[in-house]
């Protein structure tokens, strides 16, 4: 993979991809090399275009004959595990929604005047 410098880092499925730009568009596309390679750039462009974001690349990529075909069961078993979305943090409210609540009654009884 090429040296990267600045910005955000390079995904690990670049070397897989290539990038679409669309004329007034400020969204960046890419396609599935490895489809393109196979089938040619009209069929990958209208089966595999999608988004250039990490997880819409993987869900590609997990069911992409052409991808298995291409690279080492390692290398794909590798890339699907550093790719694998990270476990979202629980949110206050939802931490606070799991304790357990006091009843008006209860509350009443602990209040001193």
């Amino acid at each position: 993979m090429k040296s990267h410098t600045g910005g955000k880092p390079r995904h690990p499925f670049t070397p897989h991809i290539k990038i679409i730009q669309v004329p007034n568009s400020k969204t960046v596309f890419a396609i599935c090399k490895w489809c393109k390679l196979k089938h040619g750039k009209v069929y990958a462009i209208e089966n595999t275009q999608c988004v250039n974001k990490k997880d819409r690349l993987r869900s590609h990529f997990q069911n992409c004959i052409n991808f298995k075909a291409a690279i080492t069961k390692s290398e794909y078993e590798n890339l699907m595990q550093i790719t694998k979305p990270k476990k979202k943090k629980a949110s206050k409210s939802a931490v606070s929604n799991n304790l357990p609540s006091a009843s008006k009654s209860d509350l009443q009884g602990n209040i001193y005047f």
